[in-house]
């Protein structure tokens, strides 16, 4: 892979700008779930209150209290009660954390229940960071490398995943682990890494089913490992027996004792939330007017958009929640954060199309953005087909895909002296474009919440 030199501006190199830039991303997401609170902006959130009639309460916040309280797994029956049919990682470990924060350290319940959501911005972080690692591993370096890392680290979506008390978080985390360890494994056939990556796809099963989504990248590169390696089958056989016996047993434990324990499917998902659409759809899935992403989501307010595109954008910036617009100021440049997501996605697919086209990168490499890429796409497209309503089109959920187009921000125009003209003219178009919208989610995310 083609690596471009690590460049100086302002007399610092790039290194310091890097690091720096990640400081000021985290403190940001730190700035804006403290002011944000943990009570907004997350579906079936829930509420942490005395049990009534022995009965727990429903969400995400009530089955974190069922697990510190009982220090068990639900033992009611997940149709019940929201948000008890899914995987028990993320809750499990909320539960640790307020048994040190609230019953060792002695805060109260309010504060700790602020500081889990505050534990969602070290999730992303890390996430962010495995992202990074990931471009590096593509080859990115120098100034690209920097203006991907401001991407990663001021495009709203990341924000938004911070702010709320839900699994998605640490499932983002997860996600950008295993491609990472994906990737680390094949460039060096070790064991342990294949090991490691078998242990991460198990977390992220126990975390959320979309997991399954990174899997057919993953199970790309074990096929290329074989067709490498047909000369020296015997250790790549041991390492994916033992890979296979890992991820299944940590996969499928949670699937199979809810289907033993509650006669449900291995599968359940709990009963759809939010407003029904009932729009065809073939016709959500059409290219959105600009009129479908005037109206943002505020505080639960404005209109649902049913088209998939529209609705993907606007949860992408606002979210449900995220921003107050109630003054024109605020509005304007919330909107104009819209269009500019739309804009550097629309731009980044083209560099991504053209670094693949011009093979800037190796064939197994290539395959491994197009079926990482297609497989979360897909994933999305069926989720919304299958489970048409508002909770299930929210971006954030599939906030992984952005690191496959990113590749190609990072990879186009790389080498100036080698550029053509579609590059020398996109590569600082979306430079300015990532630029200008870190500056308007700074200042909306850190300031009008």
């Amino acid at each position: 892979m083609t690596r471009a030199r690590s460049k100086r501006f302002m007399g610092v190199p790039d290194e310091f700008w890097i690091g720096f830039v990640i400081m000021v991303g985290f403190f940001l997401k730190l700035v804006y779930d403290i002011k944000l609170g943990y009570t907004q902006g997350t579906f079936q959130a829930g509420e942490w209150a005395a049990f009534r009639d022995g009965m727990p309460n429903s969400g995400h916040i009530g089955l974190i209290q069922y697990l510190f309280t009982y220090h068990r797994l639900p033992g009611v029956d997940p149709r019940l009660f929201p948000c008890y049919a899914n995987p028990p990682f993320y809750y499990i470990v909320s539960s640790l954390i307020l048994e040190i924060v609230h019953r060792i350290f002695g805060w109260e319940i309010g504060v700790a229940l602020h500081m889990l959501q505050c534990v969602n911005v070290i999730y992303v972080l890390v996430g962010e960071s495995f992202g990074i690692a990931i471009l590096r591993k593509f080859g990115v370096r120098g100034r690209k490398l920097v203006i991907c890392i401001v991407f990663l680290m001021f495009f709203p979506v990341y924000y938004n995943l911070a702010a709320v008390i839900s699994p998605d978080a640490l499932a983002f985390m997860l996600l950008m682990m295993i491609l990472n360890s994906a990737l680390s494994w094949y460039h060096s056939r070790r064991n342990n890494s294949l090991v490691n990556t078998a242990v991460l796809i198990g977390l992220g099963m126990m975390t959320s089913v979309y997991t399954l989504l990174v899997l057919p990248p993953v199970i790309l590169l074990m096929y290329h490992a074989v067709i490498d390696g047909r000369r020296n089958m015997v250790p790549l056989r041991k390492q994916y027996k033992l890979f296979g016996i890992i991820a299944a047993l940590m996969s499928l434990w949670w699937p199979v004792y809810k289907m033993i324990r509650f006669r449900l499917s291995p599968f359940y998902h709990d009963a759809p939330y939010g407003i029904r659409i009932t729009e065809p759809f073939i016709e959500r899935l059409r290219i959105p007017d600009s009129g479908m992403l005037w109206h943002l989501h505020t505080n639960g307010s404005g209109p649902l958009e049913s088209n998939v595109w529209a609705q993907a954008f606007k949860t992408a910036v606002a979210d449900f929640h995220a921003i107050n617009i109630s003054m024109t100021g605020t509005y304007i440049f919330a909107m104009l954060a819209v269009y500019l997501s739309v804009a550097i996605c629309i731009i980044s697919h083209l560099m991504l199309i053209h670094v693949l086209r011009k093979k800037r990168v190796e064939r197994v490499y290539a395959q491994f953005i197009v079926v990482g890429y297609l497989s979360v796409l897909i994933g999305y497209l069926l989720l919304t087909w299958r489970i048409p309503y508002a909770g299930t089109m929210d971006f954030k959920k599939f906030a992984v895909i952005l690191i496959f187009p990113l590749i190609g921000i990072g990879l186009c125009g790389e080498q100036e002296e080698r550029s053509g003209s579609f590059e020398r003219i996109l590569s600082p178009v979306v430079t300015g474009m990532i630029l200008l919208l870190s500056l308007i989610t700074a200042f909306l995310f850190g300031y009008y919440v």
